[in-house]
């Protein structure tokens, strides 16, 4: 049986096939590469029309706009007395800054709120985050002309499987300072537009990872004569760090996940 398996040759189409991304994000921004580091094959199990052999694989996986340094190692074979019943899939996501950035001056920049002598303009935002803290500069003009830097703390919310934004700061870093009228005017710009432009745009990749998660489990033949199907049973979001000008989350899934040998 392993003679015929041909585990080398094996291992080579899933390197060629997992050096390409897993699938590509909503609006082909980012891509997700899984990096298949082991595969432990179980015990064998016999039945009158069929021979299973459990298979536990491991993988580094990635959401990123570029393939990762190191992806693309060799993939080892091991053999082990157990199998577990389900799969483990850790997805580290590193969401480019300038991605969120560029969407909240295509739906924001260039625009003014407020009337009258509380006119306020905004002529161009950039993201950036420290540590858990995510902030937006706004560059301002009319009836405060200076700097803002507004800022978030994004929290997930395990009941809803989304990212909310909470903890909103607001500070003058160039300018007069703010009154009650244009602190209000601020606050419900941060609240309504930009607080949901940066939510909307997590969460859309999250609920794309979902999607695509459930159609590469869709009997997707991941080398010729192997097909890949099962389940997404569960899955939750943690860790969430800025860094280098990217968003890190650590997105943890367990599969139910079967592979059918059609020919080997």
């Amino acid at each position: 049986v392993m003679e015929n398996l041909r585990l080398h040759e094996m291992g080579q189409s899933l390197a060629k096939y997992f050096n390409q991304p897993l699938y590509r994000s909503f609006d082909d921004q980012l891509n997700v590469y899984a990096n298949p580091l082991e595969f432990a094959l179980g015990p064998l199990r016999m039945s009158p029309t069929s021979l299973e052999i459990p298979v536990t694989a491991f993988f580094e996986t990635v959401l990123s706009d570029s393939l990762p340094e190191g992806f693309g190692s060799t993939i080892q074979f091991s053999v082990r007395p157990f199998a577990e019943e389900n799969s483990e899939l850790n997805l580290q996501s590193r969401i480019p800054l300038p991605l969120i950035e560029r969407l909240l001056n295509e739906q924001i920049s260039g625009q003014t709120y407020g009337s009258g002598m509380s006119r306020v303009g905004i002529s161009s935002l950039k993201a950036g985050g420290v540590a858990n803290r995510m902030y937006v500069l706004a560059e301002t003009t009319g009836a405060f002309d200076g700097d803002l830097q507004l800022s978030f703390v994004p929290v997930y919310d395990f009941s809803n499987r989304e990212i909310r934004l909470s903890d909103f700061q607001l500070r003058a870093l160039q300018g007069k300072r703010i009154n009650k009228i244009l602190f209000g005017i601020f606050k419900g710009v941060a609240e309504t537009r930009i607080r949901k432009t940066i939510e909307d745009q997590i969460n859309a990749t999250i609920r794309d990872y979902e999607s695509n998660i459930h159609k590469l489990l869709d009997h997707t033949e991941v080398i010729p004569g192997i097909e890949v199907y099962g389940s997404l049973k569960q899955y939750s979001l943690s860790n969430i760090l800025f860094y280098q000008d990217r968003l890190y989350c650590d997105l943890h899934s367990t599969l139910k996940m079967d592979a059918e040998v059609k020919a080997i």
